[in-house]
């Protein structure tokens, strides 16, 4: 009787493991509902990933406002970026000479003030803009931003938040990095109004809202812009004048003190 009730354990265990293995292997069924989803997102992603390709190269003169410290401070700026990785922003006097640059020519950053003629110069890195402005992006990022581009990492998976009436967002979830990005859609037009990357637990690196567009030569570009994070610091750009694909050389993204 025993022997009757050991062996039938062991039967019983045996089908159960069986089972298990042959659940395992089983494919998984996605809904056809999921797979719309799925499909809407990747072709909201490209749309928004193809926006101004065709820009490489940009222009601009405006204000800047700057909040960081509970400070603020607003000056004239004007700006010149080449992709994928140099850009140049010099804040200019009442008399639009300029009073500090600043530029990376992907290779290294530099930092120049005209009044006392000093140079500062090291090498690019991932958070060397946040040392100046304290928020946690990069001049790629700045760059892509006041393209009209928004600046997705590649390799990522995308998925689709659908809020009916009040705008559908894109949350992008990094493969070979750990932050997540989220693109967020105007409910009326489906257009970008505003893009965030948050690190792996949740905190806000950045947040970028266009707040108007112009066109510009056929692309769309921002006429105001405003960057921030959770921590009260902010860069508000207002683009009072923008030029599309100007002819900029390698040499214009590295200074040098005279």
């Amino acid at each position: 009787m025993r022997l009757h009730a050991v062996v039938s354990a062991c039967f019983t265990i045996a089908c159960c493991c069986f089972l298990c293995r042959c659940a395992g292997r089983m494919p998984v069924t996605v809904s056809p509902e999921s797979k719309t989803i799925q499909s809407r997102a990747d072709t909201l992603l490209q749309k928004a990933l193809s926006a101004n390709a065709g820009l490489e190269s940009i222009k601009g003169l405006g204000r800047v406002q700057l909040k960081q410290n509970h400070q603020t401070t607003s000056f004239r700026a004007a700006w010149i970026g080449k992709q994928p990785d140099k850009f140049r922003l010099e804040i200019l006097a009442v008399s639009g000479q300029p009073v500090y640059s600043f530029a990376t020519d992907g290779k290294r950053i530099y930092l120049l003030s005209y009044s006392d003629n000093r140079l500062y110069r090291r090498k690019a890195s991932e958070n060397a803009l946040k040392r100046i402005v304290s928020v946690d992006m990069t001049a790629d990022d700045l760059l892509d931003l006041l393209s009209g581009r928004l600046p997705i990492r590649p390799g990522g998976s995308v998925r689709l938040e659908e809020h009916p009436g009040s705008g559908d967002v894109l949350v992008i979830d990094g493969k070979g990095h750990d932050d997540i990005e989220r693109i967020f859609l105007d409910a009326d037009s489906g257009d970008v109004n505003q893009f965030e990357r948050r690190n792996p637990s949740g905190k806000l690196l950045f947040r970028a809202v266009f707040e108007k567009h112009r066109e510009t030569e056929g692309f769309q570009t921002p006429q105001s812009l405003l960057i921030s994070n959770d921590e009260g610091a902010e860069i508000d750009f207002t683009v009072q004048q923008c030029w599309v694909n100007p002819e900029l050389t390698a040499d214009q993204f590295k200074l040098k003190a005279s």
